[in-house]
């Protein structure tokens, strides 16, 4: 290989790291005194978990039978992978989860849903995408 096609794989490769990958949104939540949250589409390591957490609970159901998957706290899982305050940061962490489920379920379903559609996952994302064509 030569060293001009080596530098050019390198420049590639530090290019596709530099972009800015995931899409993200600024909510205003009114029920919540107006706070601003980002919610930012899944990173691959989260997307990883999030598929993992929805596949343990699909083979659950299948093992016992059920047609309906247990989607107990599943808007608050969302949340915490992908609500960032404005310095940045994850807001919520997993000991947060049974705190935001006490939360008004409209907003948590809300911005779960926001989140789903950045993410590209599911119904959401099939709806944003209708949107936008």
């Amino acid at each position: 290989m030569t060293t001009e096609k080596k530098e050019n794989k390198i420049s590639i490769k530090d290019k596709i790291f530099s972009v800015k990958q995931l899409p993200e949104r600024t909510v205003k939540v009114p029920e919540w005194d107006g706070v601003k949250i980002t919610i930012r589409a899944m990173n691959g390591t989260q997307r990883d978990h999030w598929d993992r957490f929805t596949a343990q609970r699909t083979l659950k159901a299948k093992a016992n039978n059920e047609t309906v998957i247990d989607n107990l706290g599943m808007n608050a899982k969302i949340l915490i992978m992908t609500a960032y305050d404005s310095d940045g940061e994850l807001m919520f962490s997993e000991d947060d989860i049974s705190r935001l489920q006490e939360c008004n379920g409209q907003v948590l379903d809300r911005l779960a849903q926001i989140s789903l559609a950045l993410s590209g996952i599911g119904v959401a994302q099939e709806a944003s995408a209708a949107k936008n064509s």
